[in-house]
């Protein structure tokens, strides 16, 4: 696998980036079918030892869909 192959911390920082640009892009990862505007990155920060990724998260536009959503997210890697 890759991911197994690449050394060092910075590929986390690539895995994190490449779900946020899949998620926000124009469309998304799903296309046309947009039910909410999803969230925006606050913040990103790594731990001091640089084993873990954290990112705050707020949402942009709710969407009743499924149920409510939750207004801020905390997401660790």
């Amino acid at each position: 696998m890759m991911m197994a192959t690449m050394g060092g911390g910075w590929s986390r920082y690539l895995v994190l980036l490449l779900l946020v640009l899949l998620y926000s892009a124009p469309g998304g990862v799903w296309g046309q079918y947009v039910l909410g505007h999803g969230y925006a990155v606050r913040s990103i920060s790594t731990s001091p030892d640089g084993k873990s990724i954290s990112a705050k998260l707020c949402l942009i536009n709710a969407s009743d869909k499924y149920g409510p959503d939750i207004q801020n997210l905390d997401l660790n890697v």
